[in-house]
């Protein structure tokens, strides 16, 4: 853990114990076995700016839901995935959801999710195409801190291919695979990158190489994450010292 860190997260802790009152979270069954969701009756959280709330966003195998979990364990923080979550809501396989209501019917609930998740101290592993739309990407910017997992597309296809979860997906695209030859998922992945990664860079406030070990990545990830952190605590306590004031 990153020098003086530590002090922080615990500083966190006592904040947390307020915000438990607050948040009703269960967990459901899955091949994790640990999927958090909330309840909706907190009025004092999600009220606009900045709060200690880290985003995990980039293409579907980049690692959001493993590194997510890693880095929430290490901070003591709660954990959500959104596609997790928006699938133990619904009853459905996010294939079946779009099967029923189309990929705009999907991102609509996934839009209203990501609001609903963004609580204090709360590490978000957002769906792929989470930042396709430009309000999901103001709102990430502007109310915590965003990071992009960076991956090459043959690295998303290896971890892709050896996901069970993935046959359980529906594609993104459709017919790709006929205007470039090769292999249809990498052809797929290279597509979606094409199309989206200027968007996770416009998102994102930091980019996290994921090319390298997980341990190495987790602790780029606490890095990046340790300003974020002291700042807010910094403006909580200059607040917090105003009404005192006051």
């Amino acid at each position: 853990m990153a020098p003086g860190l530590y002090g922080l997260f615990c500083a966190s802790f006592r904040y947390r114990r307020v915000e438990a009152e607050l948040v009703e979270y269960f967990t459901v069954s899955t091949r994790d076995k640990n999927v958090t969701t909330f309840s909706n009756d907190d009025s004092r959280v999600n009220d606009g700016g900045k709060m200690p709330v880290i985003f995990l966003v980039g293409m579907r195998g980049s690692g959001k839901t493993t590194l997510g979990r890693a880095l929430a364990a290490r901070l003591g923080w709660l954990f959500a995935d959104t596609d997790e979550m928006l699938c133990a809501r619904c009853g459905k396989s996010i294939s079946e959801i779009v099967q029923q209501e189309g990929w705009a019917g999907f991102r609509k609930r996934e839009a209203a999710l990501l609001h609903d998740v963004s609580r204090p101290y709360t590490v978000v592993a957002t769906g792929g195409g989470m930042i396709l739309k430009e309000e999901n990407r103001r709102f990430m910017k502007e109310t915590g801190f965003c990071c992009y997992l960076e991956a090459p597309a043959d690295l998303l296809a290896r971890r892709l291919r050896d996901d069970p979860k993935d046959a359980q997906r529906p594609p993104l695209k459709t017919g790709i695979e006929t205007l470039v030859g090769g292999d249809p998922l990498r052809v797929e992945l290279l597509a979606l990158l094409r199309e989206r990664d200027g968007l996770y860079k416009k998102a994102a406030h930091r980019r996290i190489n994921v090319n390298q070990p997980l341990e190495r990545t987790i602790e780029a990830l606490e890095n990046a994450v340790q300003d974020f952190v002291q700042q807010y605590h910094q403006k909580d306590s200059q607040g917090e010292a105003s009404e005192a004031v006051k």
